[in-house]
């Protein structure tokens, strides 16, 4: 013989699955807050340890562009300071020169002074 429910077994019945329903709608809905909360947390961490391997990197790059400009300014003050060297030994050459061209010109102008006197000495 089918078994009729009454109308009260049917509103506990009812009333059961409902909450059963609520329940499991929570436990969900729990499960489902706290997978997107660790899934956050997991994305927030991600993206902090990026930006900081990123600003590391900037800073590092940065750091090192800026030694490599010091080096380069104080090259280019030695290059400098070595042209102002160069500069001045030529001049002082240049002077050494021209005194040792002068020195050779009187001492020619006082041998063709002299050469007479000695073409009679070596004939006489």
């Amino acid at each position: 013989m089918p078994m009729l429910f009454l109308p009260a077994d049917t509103s506990k019945m009812m009333q059961s699955k409902k909450k059963r329903l609520d329940f499991l709608t929570k436990n969900y809905m729990k499960g489902s807050q706290q997978k997107l909360e660790q899934l956050w947390n997991n994305q927030y961490s991600q993206r902090h340890k990026l930006t900081e391997q990123y600003s590391q990197q900037v800073s590092s790059a940065r750091q090192q562009w800026e030694t490599e400009a010091q080096r380069a300014e104080d090259q280019e003050e030695q290059l400098n300071n070595m042209k102002r060297q160069q500069q001045k030994i030529f001049q002082q050459l240049k002077v050494a020169h021209k005194q040792k061209l002068k020195t050779v010109k009187e001492l020619y102008k006082q041998y063709i002074k002299v050469r007479p006197d000695l073409t009679g000495w070596l004939a006489g």
